[in-house]
């Protein structure tokens, strides 16, 4: 076990469970070796697969192992202590114990020259703070870390700051900031020939954000364009059904609007987390594809 161990390239991040498989026979052959740096970061990674799989007092199971072993004279494993012990506090919408570790994480990162490392922690600070200026702020920092690096994982978390960034300026209220970016976004992911999956969620961003502007039917025109290729690959989505009714809805079309807000309402119906913290929204579905047309 003395050969440097790529742990990121062992990753499905849609599959933290399989994951987690991977990584716990890996600690298995470890037991009897040394608990050296690698080692750490190993039982850092198997909290992350927990924290992910919202099976969060197992994943501090992990990272209080972690932080047992760890020495000054470990930094990587110190930057990925302090990123995951802040996920999963993140995660379990405990922010405020996990802001003080994503910094540490970042200033320890940059120290040892792990720009990449250094850009999630950033990402992570702007997902954690609790203004919408901060959360720019942090974004600002990583996308700048991220364009400037000439290491490909650094730069690699591109799509996704700028999709951050984006949906912070949406928030905002701020649509033709937001519109930009979120274009830049996907510019940025069909050149980098990114899988079909996140273009299609980037074109999605870019739709929605042009029916906020009132831009309804050059909305309208790529959201029927997703919805063919998702009827194509027989994987219906949701939010687009969502953003289909309200766009012909917006149009004045609430025949047609129905029959996807019942689409609508019975895929993100099943969505756990949208049940849980947007329970209204929901049940607005649920109205709207009740209503009859004037």
């Amino acid at each position: 076990m003395s050969n440097f161990i790529d742990f990121d390239a062992w990753w499905n991040y849609q599959q933290p469970a399989q994951t987690a498989e991977k990584f716990a026979a890996l600690l298995q052959q470890w037991a009897a070796g040394e608990k050296n740096e690698q080692y750490v970061c190993l039982l850092t990674q198997l909290a992350r697969t927990q924290s992910l799989q919202r099976n969060f007092t197992e994943a501090h199971h992990y990272l209080d192992q972690a932080a047992e072993l760890m020495t000054d004279a470990m930094p990587l494993a110190k930057v990925r202590y302090g990123l995951e012990r802040g996920r999963t506090f993140n995660s379990a919408q405990q922010k405020e114990p996990a802001i003080p570790l994503f910094e540490m994480a970042y200033q320890t990162a940059l120290s040892i020259n792990e720009t990449a490392f250094a850009v999630d922690a950033a990402h992570m600070l702007a997902i954690a703070m609790p203004s919408t200026e901060q959360q720019l702020a942090w974004n600002h920092i990583a996308i700048d870390l991220a364009e400037s690096s000439t290491d490909p994982n650094a730069q690699q978390w591109l799509g996704s700051l700028y999709n951050n960034t984006a949906w912070t300026h949406f928030d905002m209220g701020d649509y033709e900031r937001a519109l930009s970016i979120f274009e830049t976004a996907l510019q940025w992911r069909q050149d980098n020939h990114h899988s079909e999956s996140t273009i299609f969620v980037a074109r999605w961003s870019v739709a929605r954000c042009l029916r906020a502007l009132l831009r309804t039917q050059e909305a309208l025109a790529i959201q029927q364009s997703l919805c063919e290729e998702m009827t194509q690959h027989a994987q219906p989505d949701g939010y687009v059904y969502e953003e289909l009714a309200e766009c012909w809805a917006a149009l004045g079309d609430k025949a047609t609007a129905r029959p996807y807000y019942q689409l609508a309402h019975q895929y993100l119906s099943q969505d756990a987390y949208l049940t849980t913290h947007e329970a209204e929204r929901i049940q607005n579905l649920w109205q709207k594809s009740q209503e009859t047309s004037d």
